[in-house]
């Protein structure tokens, strides 16, 4: 909602004649509205469900609950620490600010606990919100996280008050006071890798990654991130565990030579083939890609053994061939289920035997899945004692079959308790099959049992299985079936069966030559010298090292880990060449594009880099040509809030729901479909036509139309003749549009030229819309309208 007090004043100032129209000043900032411009925000139930469904257990530790009691907290001495870390940013917190929660941890196979303080700050200051939370642990208090927002978010917009070399001087500063006494070293600056732009209403980031070092060697996946706002602010400090004093390093003097390594490698290693589903364009398409197989985590550097699914071999084994769970579909009845069924088909899941627990569902909901998939969506709590937790169940609509379940009931009484392990691994894994059969029997001829098989069962209990997707007799890697059962009583605790719909799998026969492939493979390949963990080794390029998953006990092993020597790890088997990895988002579009203006030179770049000017050349950007409608409002809508880089499928809302088309020629598909519903919902742009003009020349007073709507003035611009305009040219802006163009005059959004004629039958450029994209933002936040992003 608007700052309505501030507004009032602000226009106020302004010879506007809201009196003429009845209007005072206040009530003229009453028709100010908040615009939640973002994508749609799902439930955290839903956000949960749409995360990522790689499950990793690397590093489980026993997380037990204590009181304040049972261990003094010395806030004042936590405070101490958050102003180390962050210097300025909690001059005004005082011990009553903060709320602290303690716990014990004991990692996995030792016996020492670790006392954990996680601080949560939530501040109103200067009438803004501060919010912050942070982990440390130990009597040291190691940082292990620190996550902050920003009360100041207007000074971390664009322009920013820092350089990145600032930036990376704060950050270098942080990493020295993490306490642990290691040495780091900076890694390459971390790119933005996201499925959207960035828009103007976010702060400025910059991002910094940091390498632990052991005599001088890089400890993979040992790893510190931070970000750094535009302001000069520190955004969050993301750090694992500290590594166990129990732990070993192998001497370094006793590796044999890197040459020799490399020369090991390439005369052994092994290409196969294995399909990526890129869910990044509409519908899914598998790419054939050519890749280790069996994939290799390196070369043990002390005695020149392979690393294969943290095992040491001699020799490469070769590659084990996937079979289908079930050779044939499934033959099932296939028919879609109601909401009514979907809640009763929940409710079974659901079930247990506690008479002190209350299951209730909260909501079923109709929506779409990232995968374009009708599903119901039942959101569901447990109440137990004055506790209240829960999470959601997805089902297919078509089918009746569940899509994702968590059990949640059982997770949460598991949570730091030993438990009884009655089922080995295999007979988990028998169960695990039939949960695939109960649950989601369709899926069997598509997926096969899993390639590494759980040895030990993770710290919530609980044998977690991944069951590779096969296609053509190949797998298809970033689509498992993820299912973990109990090892006391065998029940499901996971189920994870979101399987990509794909339209078109490339054939086999229309590979490049494995020899070929072989070259280009060992053109540029090197190898690098890291320690690992035993954890981080038994992953390898299909499962790949998690975020910090070095810590731990036991030794780690000094290993010559291959290096293709390029950024694009992913090589093309249709194609035969390096592209970018189908599973990540988008890079950047036109990242690398500069271009040259004598005034917008600065907006300009920083839009094309930021994605919010979409381009795929230097020739193509065109500063001072008129712009179209469509491209003004791509570049309008994206300036505000985030929005996909690809088609999106379907014609589902932002959160999934059923969303009435609004124009004729803009269909759900089009490249602009998202684009222009997002605007029409937000009223931006005018709706009462049938048609959207998306080639016609964007004019100037239409553009001051778009911004004063944007603002939440429509009510207020649409009497123009109640507004004084003073342009030389001013008889020659229509009726329909004197309020909007006065409007825009009064906030600095739109001027007139040096002869003051504002000229409003011209043609909008791309470069008078970055400059005042860009003044719309400040407005925005003057005023308290904060788009969610």
């Amino acid at each position: 909602m608007a700052n309505v007090k501030n507004f009032a004043n602000f226009l106020g100032g302004k010879d506007l004649k809201f009196n003429r129209l009845g209007v005072t000043p206040l009530a003229a900032s009453l028709l100010i509205a908040g615009m939640p411009l973002a994508a749609g925000a799902a439930t955290p139930a839903e956000q949960a469900e749409q995360s990522p469904a790689g499950q990793y257990h690397i590093n489980s530790t026993q997380v037990v609950e204590v009181s304040d009691a049972d261990k003094e907290v010395d806030v004042k001495k936590l405070i101490d620490r958050l102003q180390a870390v962050a210097p300025g940013q909690f001059d005004v917190i005082g011990e009553d600010d903060v709320r602290v929660r303690t716990s014990y941890r004991y990692p996995e196979g030792q016996d020492e606990k670790i006392v954990q303080y996680r601080v949560s700050i939530n501040k109103e200051v200067d009438g803004e919100r501060m919010h912050a939370s942070a982990s440390f642990a130990g009597d040291d208090l190691h940082l292990e996280h620190f996550n902050y927002r920003t009360p100041h978010e207007k000074e971390a917009l664009f322009p920013a008050k820092v350089s990145k070399d600032e930036a990376q001087s704060k950050a270098s500063s942080v990493v020295d006071q993490l306490t642990d006494d290691a040495t780091y070293h900076q890694t390459d600056s971390i790119s933005r890798l996201m499925p959207t732009n960035q828009s103007l209403t976010e702060p400025i980031e910059y991002r910094f990654q940091y390498e632990r070092l052991e005599q001088d060697i890089p400890v993979a996946g040992d790893t510190v991130m931070i970000t750094i706002l535009g302001n000069g602010e520190i955004s969050s400090v993301h750090k694992g565990m500290n590594p166990s004093k129990d732990v070993s390093y192998e001497d370094p003097k006793q590796t044999f030579d890197q040459e020799k390594a490399l020369k090991r490698i390439k005369d052994n290693i092994q290409l196969g083939l294995h399909y990526v589903v890129d869910s990044r364009s509409e519908g899914a398409k598998a790419q054939l890609m050519y890749n280790f197989n069996p994939a290799i985590t390196g070369i043990h550097a002390t005695d020149g053994k392979f690393s294969v699914n943290g095992e040491f071999v001699e020799d490469i084994p070769e590659a084990d061939d996937l079979k289908p769970l079930k050779d044939e579909p499934a033959d099932v009845e296939s028919e879609p289920i109601s909401k009514d069924e979907a809640k009763e088909r929940a409710e079974k899941l659901l079930q247990n035997d506690d008479d002190d627990t209350k299951l209730r569902i909260e909501s079923v909901r109709e929506r779409q899945n990232r995968n374009g998939q009708t599903v119901y969506s039942v959101n569901y709590s447990y109440q137990t004692g004055s506790s209240t937790f829960g999470s959601s169940v997805s089902i297919n609509k078509a089918n009746g079959e569940v899509v994702r379940f968590h059990d949640i009931y059982q997770l949460r009484m598991n949570d730091g308790e030993d438990v009884e392990k009655n089922l080995s691994s295999e007979e988990a894994l028998d169960q695990a099959v039939e949960a695939i059969k109960e649950y989601a029997p369709s899926k069997l001829n598509q997926y096969a049992e899993p390639v590494v098989k759980p040895e030990d069962v993770s710290s919530d209990g609980a044998y977690s299985f991944q069951f590779p997707r096969v296609h053509d007799g190949i797998r298809v890697i970033g689509d498992d079936v993820h299912v973990s059962i109990s090892a006391e009583d065998g029940k499901v605790i996971m189920f994870n069966a979101d399987t990509k719909a794909v339209k078109e799998w490339p054939s086999k026969e229309d590979a490049v030559d494995k020899k070929q492939a072989r070259e280009d493979f060992l053109k540029d390949l090197g190898v690098s010298l890291v320690y690992m963990s035993p954890q981080a080794l038994k992953a390898n390029p299909v499962n790949p090292v998690p975020y910090n998953v070095s810590s731990g006990d036991g030794e780690y092993k000094l290993i010559y880990q291959p290096d293709l020597g390029h950024d694009t790890q992913t090589y093309d088997a249709i194609k035969g060449k390096w592209i970018d990895d189908p599973r990540l988002p988008n890079r950047q579009e036109g990242s690398d594009i500069e271009v040259s203006h004598p005034w917008a030179e600065d907006e300009l770049n920083f839009m094309i880099k930021a994605g919010i000017i979409q381009m795929d050349d230097p020739e193509s950007v065109k500063p001072d040509a008129p712009l179209s409608k469509g491209k003004a409002l791509n570049v309008l809508v994206r300036s505000l809030t985030q929005m996909p880089n690809v088609t999106m499928p379907g014609p589902g809302g932002p959160s999934g729901e059923q969303q009435e088309q609004t124009f004729d020629n803009i269909a759900p598909g089009d490249d602009l479909y998202q684009i222009v519903e997002r605007a029409a919902d937000r009223g931006i742009i005018n709706t009462q036509q049938d048609t959207f003009p998306v080639d016609e020349k964007l004019t100037r007073q239409e553009l001051a139309a778009w911004y004063i709507r944007t603002l939440g003035l429509d009510a207020a611009a649409k009497h123009g003749d109640l507004y004084k305009l003073d342009f030389a040219d001013a008889n020659a802006i229509d009726d329909d549009y004197k309020g909007y163009v006065a409007l825009s005059q009064a906030l600095g959004l739109l001027q007139g030229d040096e002869s003051n004629n504002f000229q409003p039958k011209d043609n909008t450029t791309l470069a008078e819309l970055a400059v005042s994209n860009t003044q719309l933002v400040k407005r925005l936040f003057d005023n308290d309208i904060r788009p969610q992003y």
